[in-house]
């Protein structure tokens, strides 16, 4: 800090009190400071090992801005006893004060919102770049959960119609090619049902969390947190160019106790150039938020691109799915009531493909609810399938349906 004899400054009247007396402005500054070292760390709900170091740097920087400085000043005034602020005594004065900057405490107060706002964030930014990362995999742990489900639900079921096989042959009703037939297929479904627990494994063995909303939202939550932070530390920037301190002291005379208090305003001219020059970056910072490939918001114009064409496939998939269930259905119909020799055995065999597809479309439509749900966005309708498409999901009925 300057001399307290600037010309800028205002020097109080000083008065003589006994040692009896305690000075007033020296009795606020020691007021001022038991109040301000004695205020709480900021602190928050939050326990992120990222928000926890924020708010302990916030806490570290606070001390400083809030506290007093000790100030110890000798001065030789000029022989005639006469400067800019009246008349003084003549020769050598030791004084002793404490000085507090209006400004930095100020500042203070800003420091500990940056920190809030950059814990905000960093939370907004994790959460959506989580998301993001894991968009190869993206809405499949929910539906695989849901096709275990139901392949879980179904296993009684596939394992009874093995054992009624296994009771033809016993019978002589059907041949061993026929039950070994069979259980292929069941232990194609076995199978299925072992990939599936091992595809939940190993995503829910990553730890991601589940998308709380859309892509698109995250992305735009995040960029409006990293703005809401780069707005309080611009206005802590501009609020440099403002000095404002206030300083009380002592004066020790033989017998005689003299205090004096100091007002301090000042303006850095180039102030009035960084206010329009922060305003530029703001606007930089923020095109830089929406249109950098580096940043979130391309990523999840990417990512929405993805959600797109993996819905649109899923979607293709599930209808070819539905159109062979259908097909397996109008089979089954015809097995029932053919007098056929063979027609138990293709009839377990209609049914077999029937629960494979079955746990197929119900991954497809769970896949398909979680895309849409991750997109937030309408989706461009299906493709239906083609005629050859078609005509592989009919060719077992007619194999089936043979004497």
């Amino acid at each position: 800090m300057s001399s307290p004899l600037h010309a800028a400054q205002f020097a109080g009247k000083r008065s003589r009190r006994s040692h009896e007396s305690t000075p007033p402005i020296l009795a606020s500054a020691a007021a001022a400071l038991v109040v301000v070292l004695a205020a709480p760390a900021p602190a928050g709900a939050d326990e992120s090992p990222y928000c926890r170091k924020v708010r302990a740097r916030a806490a570290s920087e606070i001390t400083l801005l809030r506290a007093p400085s000790v100030q110890v000043q000798g001065i030789k005034f000029p022989a005639s006893g006469i400067i800019d602020v009246g008349a003084t005594g003549d020769g050598f004065q030791l004084r002793a004060g404490l000085t507090l900057s209006a400004v930095d405490v100020y500042k203070s107060f800003q420091v500990v919102r940056a920190a809030e706002a950059d814990c905000r964030q960093h939370e907004a930014l994790e959460e959506a770049q989580l998301v993001l990362l894991g968009s190869d995999d993206a809405g499949k742990l929910p539906a695989l959960r849901r096709q275990a489900e139901h392949l879980d639900a179904q296993r009684p079921t596939w394992q009874k119609i093995g054992a009624d096989a296994d009771e033809r042959v016993a019978r002589h009703i059907t041949p061993l090619l026929d039950a070994h037939e069979i259980h292929g297929r069941l232990a194609v479904l076995e199978r299925k049902r072992v990939a599936v627990a091992t595809d939940i494994e190993r995503l829910e063995s990553r730890g991601d969390p589940a998308p709380s909303r859309p892509a698109a939202e995250l992305a735009a939550a995040a960029e409006q947190s990293a703005m809401r932070y780069e707005r309080v530390e611009s206005h802590l920037r501009t609020v440099d160019a403002w000095n404002v301190t206030v300083t009380g002291g002592v004066i020790p005379f033989a017998g005689i106790l003299d205090y004096y208090g100091i007002l301090q305003l000042s303006f850095n001219l180039g102030g009035t150039v960084r206010y329009s020059r922060e305003r530029r970056y703001l606007d930089e910072r923020q095109r830089e938020l929406r249109t950098a490939r580096y940043e979130v918001a391309d990523q999840a114009r990417r990512f929405q691109d993805h959600l797109t064409r993996a819905a649109a496939l899923a979607r293709r998939d599930l209808a070819i799915v539905e159109e062979q269930l259908v097909s397996l259905g109008r089979t089954r119909a015809a097995l029932e009531s053919a007098d056929a020799r063979n027609a138990p055995h293709a009839l377990a065999l209609v049914s077999l493909d029937a629960l494979a597809l079955e746990a197929d479309r119900v991954y497809l439509a769970a896949l398909l609810d979680q895309l849409v749900a991750l997109s937030g966005a309408p989706l461009p309708p299906v493709t239906p399938p083609s005629a050859s498409q078609g005509a592989r999901a009919t060719g077992l009925a007619t194999w089936a349906s043979t004497p």
